[in-house]
């Protein structure tokens, strides 16, 4: 025998208005989430499509270079930020442009850029470190997987710190 509890204004059980309360709140919520559609935006997929090919271009000059400085010094320190330097002026031109179609001032968004330039470099140099010897020291696999993990991290860096005032402003 269940004995039925009512709130003093309505003469629902109260585990009812608890349940009608909580679905109002999933209700706005989803509604919220609906309304953003932050993951289903097609601007945010035509970015990410653009950061991919402007990455895939950038990652063919940057491993070309890194291969050849690679193959003349063994070092990967300065293969990495050899190939690094000489692709961050290419990369920087065709984000800023092409990706985020930016349009702010350079002198506003190129030392960060090239602040996370160093950064990444650095995450892909102790990357490759790590790699190379788990794949038989095979380094264009080593410095691909390593480009891979820090893609998403790039990409985000660039999206929301770094060209986030222009973007707003356009």
């Amino acid at each position: 025998m269940r004995e039925r509890i009512t709130s003093g204004r309505d003469s629902r059980p109260v585990g009812m208005l608890f349940a009608c309360q909580e679905l109002v709140h999933t209700r706005r919520l989803w509604q919220l989430v609906q309304r953003s559609r932050v993951l289903a935006s097609r601007r945010l997929h035509f970015v990410v499509g653009r950061f991919m090919f402007v990455g895939l271009i950038s990652n063919a000059l940057d491993l070309s270079i890194f291969l050849l400085i690679y193959r003349a010094t063994e070092s990967i320190f300065a293969a990495t930020y050899t190939a690094r330097s000489i692709s961050m002026v290419v990369n920087y031109a065709l984000v800023s442009r092409i990706v985020f179609q930016a349009g702010g001032p350079v002198i506003a968004t190129f030392p960060k850029y090239a602040a996370l330039v160093l950064l990444s470099g650095f995450l892909v140099w102790q990357l490759v470190g790590a790699i190379a010897p788990l794949v038989g020291g095979r380094m264009v696999i080593a410095k691909l997987s390593a480009e891979a993990l820090v893609y998403l991290f790039n990409f985000a860096m660039q999206r929301w710190l770094i060209f986030r005032r222009s973007r707003r402003a356009g």
